[in-house]
C-alpha cells in the first residue's frame, strides 16, 4: 500500500482528460501534493524498460506535455461540486462535458484501430475521432500551480490495497502494471477499482512548472 500512495494524503483535483488518444474528457484527477520516492536503483531499472518503448519520442519520453488549464479550476482537495460520471465512447470535438454526479468511470475503448506515439504529438491529425486531443478545453496533464489551487472539500481517499502478484506489460507506450483484483479505493460514497497503473517518463503533470 505504501508503495503506490504517500503517507500524507494531500491531494489537487481537478476534471481533465485521458493523456492518450482518444483523449476523452472524463477524467477526474486526483493528484497527491507528496510524491511517491523511489531508489536510485529503481529508477534507473525503469528508465532502462521506458526508453526503449517502441513509440517512445526521440529522447525516449513517453509523456504528453502539459495542456492549457483554461477555464477550469484546481482544488487542494475534493471539488465542492462532487464527482462526474464518465461517458463510454470517446467523445466528438466540441460536445459537452459530463455531468457533476457520483459515479464510476467506465472506458469501453477500441482495442483495436489508429495508433500514435510521442514523436509526433498531433494526435488529432490522425483521425477525426480524436479531433478532441487539439480542441478539448479540459485537456490534460496540467502544471498545477499551488498557490493558484482553491480550498476544496477534505474529502479522505481510503485506500483498500492488498500485496498482489502482478502483470507488467510493455505496450510501446508506456509500462502497464495490471491484474489488480479485489484492490480498490474510496472516495466519498463510491468505490473505484484498481484496474492498471501507468508508468510514463517523464511525470506528465509539474508543480510550479517543474
Amino acid at each position: 500500500r505504501r508503495e503506490f500512495s504517500p503517507k500524507a494524503r494531500s491531494y489537487y483535483h481537478y476534471f481533465g482528460s485521458l493523456t492518450t488518444p482518444p483523449c476523452a474528457e472524463n477524467v477526474m484527477w486526483h493528484v497527491f501534493r507528496e510524491p511517491i520516492t523511489m531508489s536510485k536503483a529503481q529508477i534507473s531499472a525503469l528508465l532502462m524498460k521506458l526508453n526503449n518503448l517502441a513509440d517512445a519520442s526521440e529522447l525516449g519520453m513517453s509523456n504528453r506535455p502539459v495542456m492549457p488549464l483554461g477555464e477550469r479550476t484546481v482544488y487542494l482537495g475534493q471539488n465542492p461540486e462532487g464527482l462526474r460520471t464518465g461517458n463510454t465512447e470517446p467523445p466528438a470535438a466540441g460536445s459537452p462535458a459530463p455531468e457533476k454526479t457520483a459515479g464510476n468511470l467506465v472506458f469501453n475503448l477500441p482495442k483495436e484501430g489508429p495508433t500514435f506515439n510521442y514523436t509526433d504529438l498531433d494526435w488529432a491529425d490522425i483521425t477525426p475521432e480524436w479531433d478532441i486531443c487539439a480542441s478539448g478545453k479540459e485537456q490534460s496533464p496540467i502544471n498545477i500551480v499551488q498557490g493558484d489551487a482553491l480550498a476544496g472539500e477534505a474529502t479522505e481517499i481510503t485506500f483498500s490495497y492488498t500485496p498482489t502478484p502482478i502483470n507488467v506489460e510493455n505496450n510501446g507506450k508506456s509500462l502497464t502494471l495490471k491484474s489488480f483484483d479485489g484492490n480498490s479505493m474510496k472516495i466519498q460514497d463510491t468505490t473505484y477499482s484498481l484496474v492498471n497503473i501507468h508508468m510514463h517518463h517523464n511525470s506528465e503533470h509539474l508543480f510550479n512548472g517543474g
